[in-house]
């Protein structure tokens, strides 16, 4: 039964109608609120809930539950990175449009990273600094979508969105305590001979009061001149979506709190696991019907099995095996850092809304 609801008859509060209607949802209207805008603040209390549970510390550090906690965070987080390959290579028009990069550079890169240390130990660095910037990026592109759905200008609020997002994604980890960790990520650096870049952890903790400050103020202004900003568009009659405020709302509201009033490595599992969520919600949304369709499966009692089985079973798989993986630098290494730089880089090219691929 399709949920429909006139929001012209339910002012003065048509804001909240819309949330109801499945034409602005991206999955729907119960999904989209766990899957998507509410998935920043869901996860940050199921993580917290776990973190405060009796027996959640021990002794000699985290509980064994805490433990299992992390390693479900991380296969989920692994797991994410697969179904970009069921839009890539079974969507004929997204393979069609990218024939050449989808087909020469996976191979490429992990022939790269499995015959170079050097190559392998950049691109393990590059990796942590790209996955801030994607996961921005994503947040972003679901703005755009809930905008599109509103009916809003391709043009409106584009970059101003796009600035916010890294914005909130950026400021709080540079405000919080895990800005230091962030940067020990470029040690393995040294092994290498790019000693250069190693100075920076060490510069960032002697300048964290100042770092912290500008982060901090830069936040807060940005905070207010986006609201500022779409409340002028919406006063210039420009349709903004509420869902997109919503997403923008909870998100920068948990990064704040995650980042700057939980352990950073809290932090990590609450932005991976919403992150993760989002992205499987969004890529069921477009290609959980149309996989199986690809792949030749019309049965209506095989196609929707299919379906869950490319979109969330293999993945899932994948995830609990790298999870489980000790990694070092070989072959099977290799392959799970292609994996994600590929999930980084063609997440730039085969999601778009200005050009109507989503």
């Amino acid at each position: 039964m399709t949920l429909a609801v006139d929001t012209r008859a339910s002012a003065p509060f048509p804001w909240l109608a819309a949330f109801a209607r499945p034409d602005r949802a991206i999955v729907g209207p119960i999904a989209d609120f766990v899957c998507i805008y509410g998935a920043p603040p869901l996860a940050l209390l199921a993580i917290w809930a776990f973190m405060v549970m009796p027996g959640a510390h021990t002794a000699a550090g985290y509980s064994a539950t805490i433990a299992a906690l992390a390693f479900f965070v991380a296969a989920i987080t692994s797991a994410h990175l697969a179904p970009v390959f069921v839009r890539s290579h079974l969507n004929p028009a997204i393979f069609a449009a990218h024939r050449w990069k989808l087909t020469l550079v996976p191979p490429a890169l992990l022939l790269t990273l499995t015959v170079s240390h050097w190559a392998f130990i950049v691109a393990g660095v590059v990796a942590v600094f790209w996955d801030v910037y994607h996961t921005a990026q994503q947040n972003f592109g679901l703005a755009r979508i809930y905008d599109a759905k509103a009916g809003t200008a391709a043009t409106a609020s584009r970059t101003l969105d796009r600035v916010f997002s890294h914005v909130m994604y950026i400021g709080p980890i540079m405000a919080g305590a895990s800005f230091a960790q962030h940067l020990n990520y470029l040690e393995p650096l040294k092994n290498v001979g790019l000693t250069v870049m190693t100075a920076l952890p060490q510069a960032a903790v002697g300048n964290a009061a100042v770092i912290r400050f500008v982060a901090i103020g830069v936040m807060v202004t940005a905070c207010v001149f986006y609201l500022a900003a779409q409340m002028r568009l919406a006063r210039q009659g420009a349709a903004v979506s509420p869902h997109k405020v919503a997403l923008m709302t909870s998100t920068v509201a948990v990064q704040i709190l995650a980042w700057g009033f939980s352990p950073p490595g809290v932090a990590f599992m609450v932005v991976n696991l919403f992150h993760a969520v989002q992205y499987f919600g969004l890529v069921w949304r477009q290609e959980g019907g149309k996989a199986p369709a690809h792949l030749g499966v019309k049965a209506a009692s095989l196609a929707r099995p299919l379906g869950l089985a490319l979109v969330f079973v293999l993945p899932a798989l994948y995830g609990l095996w790298e999870a489980a993986s000790q990694h070092k630098w070989n072959v099977l290494t290799a392959l799970f850092l292609s994996v994600s730089l590929l999930h980084f880089w063609m997440d730039g090219f085969i999601w778009s809304v200005r050009k109507k691929t989503v």
